[in-house]
């Protein structure tokens, strides 16, 4: 009895963080002096190392000083995208929000909205997450990342309720990126009938094997035990789930119980 595991959960494999750094001062209206600017161009030297630690300590001082400069919204940018790096989503989200406000290069204001979206991400707050992605999908050009950028406001959307919206952007990655790497998982979701989350327990090539394990998982106390046919790589399989969990906390809390059962189950969609 073959199986499968079907998950769209772990791609694309990077949440979509806008990790290109491109400083761009804005001639004739800069407040900072020389050494600054010197400082912001190191800064983004040590960030493209992975000297993290040292890329802040560079900014800080020009952070610190020069609060009102135009560029500053660059410096937040950057120390930002330093601090997710280095496990700090609380600092993170501080200076991508403090990027927005005082930015005014519209390139640095999206890459720290989507910036921002991503650690919301992260952090589960999946209503914040969607309205970020959401407002800045119509700002970004018809090539990559804004696949991802689609695919993630799409999960944010379905995770913080707002289905029929979530299934519209996977169904624009089809028609704008039918040749994307995440188009396969694309599919998967917009052709995701239910407004509810399940916990897949298995999938099989053969519909009679996907009955007999429906039977068996019904043997063990598990909820709405239910088989589907979903589409693979162009062809269909057969996935076995359980439960229908209205929010994705809720198959979350539900998960560590149903592993003892079925140890690779994964949450869907």
């Amino acid at each position: 009895m073959s199986s499968f595991k079907l998950s769209v959960c772990k791609r694309p494999a990077q949440t979509a963080v806008c990790s290109g750094v491109s400083l761009v001062f804005l001639a004739g209206c800069t407040l900072l002096g020389p050494g600054e600017r010197q400082s912001l161009i190191e800064a983004k030297g040590l960030y493209d190392q992975s000297r993290f630690a040292d890329a802040i300590n560079k900014l800080n001082p020009v952070i610190r000083d020069f609060g009102q400069a135009v560029e500053i919204g660059e410096a937040y940018y950057l120390r930002g995208l330093c601090r997710s790096k280095l496990g700090d989503p609380k600092g993170a989200a501080a200076d991508f929000e403090q990027s927005i406000a005082s930015s005014r290069n519209d390139s640095v204001i999206v890459r720290s909205k989507i910036s921002l979206a991503a650690v919301s991400f992260q952090t589960r707050q999946w209503s914040k997450a969607a309205d970020l992605y959401v407002e800045v999908v119509p700002r970004l050009d018809d090539k990559p990342p804004a696949d991802q950028v689609m695919y993630y406001a799409g999960t944010a959307l379905r995770r913080a309720g707002r289905w029929r919206e979530a299934t519209q952007y996977f169904a624009r990655i089809l028609h704008r990126f039918p040749d994307s790497p995440i188009a396969a998982d694309a599919r998967r979701m917009a052709g995701w009938q239910h407004e509810y989350f399940a916990i897949q327990l298995g999938a099989y090539q053969d519909a009679g094997n996907a009955e007999r394990a429906v039977q068996a998982y019904r043997t063990r106390n598990l909820d709405f035990v239910q088989m589907e046919n979903h589409p693979w790589g162009g062809r269909v399989l057969w996935a076995v789930m359980t439960g229908r969990y209205r929010s994705y906390e809720d198959a979350v809390a539900a998960l560590g119980r149903i592993r003892s059962v079925a140890p690779d189950a994964n949450i869907i969609p």
